[in-house]
């Protein structure tokens, strides 16, 4: 694989690539669950396995799930976690390998019971890596449950369904998916009738870091010629339509009642406090821990914490570092001016202090630079003085 013999050799530069990768340890680490009915005793059945975008597009999605599985089958956990696909996109196969082995631990610690997945990618993956786990999608297990009450939508207008790429020969979950619209009184069309060749939505392989351009022509050609609202059941794929001006929902959508199709995507600077709000709904809690810092920014900001790959934590840690340190300029209007090293790049932010440990961010950057520290130059303004 070309990806893995660059990363090998120190190819490509960390610098965005690293960004992905942390998503996947951050969803791996304190937004990581396992949830076990205390009132189930026996051998689980099934283990539910989200994966890190459905939380992170909307935190209520795993919990919601969830609890239709559980309706489904008591005998139900539910694991938040990452399958390791970050790593195996940028090449970096002995991380990818570690996570996989960790998955697979996990399944044999709890009985090998049958994993339940909401993610085309895991599914293509686990597959080929950990054959002996024949992982189901959850779509299939609420499709055959002829008991399971399920909302009926009459006088919906016609939606097309946008199959992922990565459920390229996948027809059992293209059936499921279709038996549940059908169960739902949902009018659709199938977008594409050969499953052999099912474009990308413009998200695989982490190419909105190195070509943001590729990435939104994908997306941009991929609704270009439908008029129709599109239906994923792939949340990546939902994200990006939206994300592209068009009205998307995920068959989860349809399925809980969470959402309609006015929903926005959310922004990827953001979407790791999504992943800690859903461990947080998961557990019982009203709220996720307290981050420390409080960032208050517009939609504006955002989009361009999104367009250069700096997630709210990265800002959280150059603001902290930054109070505690002082190195910081402010200038005469009481704007805080600091910055960051990060994976070869130096982030910028321009912030001011709202109340306690609550910060109003007001522009955020990158330099393909280092700033070599020193004492403040003559005449340069820093924090305390």
């Amino acid at each position: 694989m070309g990806w893995k013999r660059m990363f090998s050799r120190k190819k490509l530069p960390p610098f965005p690539h690293d960004f992905w990768l942390e998503e996947m340890e951050q969803a791996r680490g304190d937004a990581e669950a396992l949830i076990v009915p205390q009132q189930y005793e026996g051998k689980l059945k099934y283990l539910f396995f989200p994966g890190c975008q459905l939380g992170a597009s909307d935190p209520r999605y795993p919990q919601a799930v969830y609890q239709l599985l559980c309706q489904v089958e008591p005998a139900t956990a539910m694991w938040l976690s990452c399958c390791g696909a970050p790593s195996y996109w940028v090449g970096e196969i002995e991380q990818y390998r570690a996570v996989q082995n960790a998955l697979h631990q996990q399944w044999e610690q709890l009985g090998k019971p049958t994993l339940v997945l909401a993610c085309m990618s895991c599914k293509k993956i686990i597959d080929y890596v950990l054959p002996d786990v024949q992982p189901v999608t959850v779509y299939e297990i609420l499709a055959a449950a002829d008991d399971l009450s399920l909302p009926i939508y009459e006088g919906m207008p016609e939606l097309a369904l946008a199959d992922p790429c990565m459920a390229r020969d996948e027809t059992a979950v293209r059936k499921a998916v279709c038996t549940l619209l059908e169960r739902m009184r949902v009018p659709y069309h199938i977008l594409h009738e050969d499953m052999h060749t099912l474009p990308c939505c413009g998200f695989g392989g982490n190419i909105e870091g190195p070509n943001l351009a590729a990435a939104q022509a994908a997306a941009k050609a991929h609704i270009s010629s439908e008029p129709r609202p599109y239906l994923a059941y792939c949340v990546n794929c939902r994200d990006v339509f939206a994300g592209a001006g068009k009205e998307s929902l995920h068959i989860l959508d349809l399925v809980t009642g969470l959402n309609g199709l006015e929903r926005p995507t959310p922004h990827l600077s953001l979407r790791r406090d999504n992943r800690r709000l859903a461990k947080a709904l998961a557990l019982g809690k009203e709220k996720e821990e307290c981050l420390g810092i409080k960032l208050v920014m517009d939609d504006e900001v955002a989009q361009m914490m999104d367009d250069s790959l700096i997630s709210a934590d990265h800002v959280r840690r150059l603001i902290a570092r930054a109070e505690q340190s002082g190195m910081k300029f402010i200038d005469e209007a009481g704007i805080n001016i600091a910055h960051l090293p990060l994976c070869g790049v130096t982030i910028w932010a321009e912030y001011r202090p709202l109340g306690e440990r609550t910060y109003q961010l007001l522009s955020v950057y990158f330099h393909r630079m280092e700033r070599v520290e020193g004492p403040p130059a003559d005449g340069e303004r820093v924090s305390g003085e």
